[in-house]
């Protein structure tokens, strides 16, 4: 990608050509945003835009904002006044459903679920209507992005019947290199999980990590480890508890690192309802930590001040609730439960 970037800047430069320069500058924008820079792709898109006051045409210059919504989206959060100042912008552009679409999302992000699905109506039963042209997939994908936010699991629904059994790609679309929101199935896994389709979505998150991690694109990984952490634990089996945690917590650092507050706030409260979902007693998960340290039943029952056979019956207990046979696998689940 460096290399194509490359050869359109020295293109720009040679014939002192505004619009390429400004594309190049959108693409490093795109680019530094994919691989989680978001400074530098706020600064590259302040940059464009001040190429694209003086190219003045309608398109360079609205990049700008819709690139800013996306990066608002990649965060999960939005300001009050860069609230106010997308709508207002986007009251400017009503004739058009892709820039439309943004006032729920708008809405959505600053916590207003109430407006957001109001102004979401409109665009319930597009998926059905929509012509296949330019912005399709860029509109459809958008609704299916509301009606996860919103929990409407019957658009969700509607858009995963049409996406979902596409081939996986890599979400980018617009003239001017808009944004890349990093690999599709990372979206149906979001729109299957959404319908209750966990295995599905199980499926979809994992390819997601791959897809996203043989690119570079940081913030997707750590969204779609995020994505298999929530789905993993909607399936509700507790030997899936130990996956959850890493998953979310690994998402968690991530966020951290890259200032999604949105993203992390969601890998918080996964982890914290993981914690709460165990199987085990507590006594039960005494025992387990005593295994995991290699400690025998008789060990175990001085310890905790209990006869052998009471420790035998947690222990049989224990591989009952976890679907283990045998000692090794109570302490491999409890190291990776830590």
């Amino acid at each position: 990608m460096e290399h194509e970037i490359n050869q359109i800047e020295h293109f720009a430069a040679a014939r002192q050509h505004a619009l390429a320069q400004w594309h190049v500058t959108r693409l490093r924008a795109t680019q530094a945003a994919l691989i989680g820079d978001l400074d530098e792709a706020l600064a590259q898109n302040e940059a464009a835009r001040a190429i694209a006051e003086r190219v003045v045409t309608e398109a360079t210059g609205g990049l700008y904002f819709a690139f800013l919504a996306q990066i608002a989206m990649l965060r999960g959060t939005m300001t009050a006044d860069e609230a106010a100042a997308m709508l207002r912008v986007l009251g400017a552009v009503r004739d058009v459903a892709l820039a439309r679409i943004f006032i729920p999302i708008t809405h959505a992000l600053r916590g207003d679920k109430q407006a957001a699905r109001a102004t979401f109506e409109e665009f319930r039963h597009m998926p059905s209507e929509l012509q296949i042209g330019p912005r399709w997939a860029a509109v459809l994908h958008h609704i299916g992005i509301v009606a996860t936010m919103v929990d409407d699991a019957e658009t969700a629904g509607r858009v995963y019947g049409i996406l979902g059994s596409l081939e996986p790609s890599f979400l980018t679309d617009g003239s001017g290199a808009v944004f890349c929101a990093g690999a599709s199935p990372r979206a149906s896994g979001d729109l299957a999980l959404a319908t209750g389709r966990v295995a599905e979505a199980i499926e979809h998150y994992r390819l997601a990590i791959e897809m996203n991690a043989r690119i570079g694109a940081r913030p997707f990984v750590a969204l779609s480890r995020l994505g298999l952490a929530r789905a993993l634990l909607k399936r509700g089996e507790h030997t899936d508890i130990p996956d959850v945690r890493k998953l979310a917590g690994e998402a968690a650092a991530e966020f951290r690192r890259l200032d999604m507050p949105g993203p992390l706030a969601t890998a918080d409260t996964v982890l914290r309802d993981s914690r709460e979902t165990s199987p085990l007693s507590r006594r039960e998960s005494e025992v387990a930590d005593l295994i995991g340290q290699a400690l025998s039943n008789k060990q175990i029952a001085q310890r905790l001040v209990l006869s052998e056979r009471t420790v035998e019956s947690h222990v049989r207990s224990i591989l009952g609730k976890l679907g283990y046979t045998t000692r090794t696998e109570i302490a491999t689940w409890n190291v990776r439960s830590q």
